[in-house]
């Protein structure tokens, strides 16, 4: 679910802005607003590829499940970081059946 900061309302509608579009080009994309907003509103996926086609190509055309599995490799080939000292751990494994090995914590 994305989350929308900005609302337009009577005092931030850009009544000008839309006539010009109507009347222009027929699109906002070269609006100074809607360059603003893509920098605040707009989110930008991790692993999406923002190139164009042919620096895609060059690139070796990896997609998007490539790229989110080389990430996971990544990810998964580090040393494993412990966010949970022993006392917590302790608790955890006395509350619930924990199936994982019990490691070495922070």
């Amino acid at each position: 679910m994305m989350n929308i900061t900005h609302i337009p309302n009577a005092d931030s509608l850009p009544v000008d802005t839309i006539k010009k579009v109507v009347t222009g080009a027929g699109h906002y994309l070269g609006e100074e607003q809607t360059l603003e907003l893509m920098e605040t509103e707009f989110v930008y996926p991790k692993h999406a590829d923002r190139a164009s086609p042919s620096d895609w190509e060059d690139a070796g055309s990896n997609d998007v499940w490539v790229r989110a599995s080389l990430h996971a490799d990544q990810i998964l080939s580090r040393e494993p970081t412990f966010k949970i000292n022993a006392e917590t751990d302790a608790k955890i494994r006395s509350a619930y059946a924990i199936h994982l090995e019990q490691r070495t914590s922070i």
